[in-house]
């Protein structure tokens, strides 16, 4: 199966000052998006918050839209793809957003950290086990 990163968006973005924060509060959750057919796409969403030590608090909801050349299976979306690979992919396009957003709004700007989708993922089944 080929699969393709086709467009990315931010689906909602905030940002304000905040001159409350003593220190970095950062926030990041990723979750899939697939319709109830066997169509040939799927997004990733990631959802952002952070408060910045340097006065500002993000917000922002990013969509990564992938494309596949055959029908997406239950097998596929039980897959470590939608979890680990296509959130790897996709997340440098939220970091290199973030970091132009800042950076243009006239604020320090923010480079997020690299993450582990995969030491993610392995946390996330080992919550569901216990």
């Amino acid at each position: 199966m080929k699969i393709q990163l086709v467009d990315t968006k931010a689906r909602r973005l905030s940002l304000s000052e905040d001159d409350v924060a003593e220190k970095d509060d950062f926030s990041l959750s990723v979750s899939n998006g697939f319709t109830e057919d066997e169509s040939t796409s799927f997004v990733v969403l990631f959802d952002l918050s952070i408060t910045s030590d340097h006065g500002y608090k993000l917000e922002v909801s990013f969509e990564a839209g992938f494309s596949t050349d055959e029908p997406i299976t239950s097998d596929f979306k039980e897959s470590a793809f939608p979890v680990v690979n296509a959130p790897a992919i996709a997340y440098p396009y939220l970091r290199s957003f973030v970091s132009l957003v800042t950076l243009n709004s006239g604020y320090e700007p923010l480079i997020l950290p690299t993450i582990n989708f995969q030491a993610m993922a392995n946390k996330a089944n080992q919550n569901h086990v216990d």
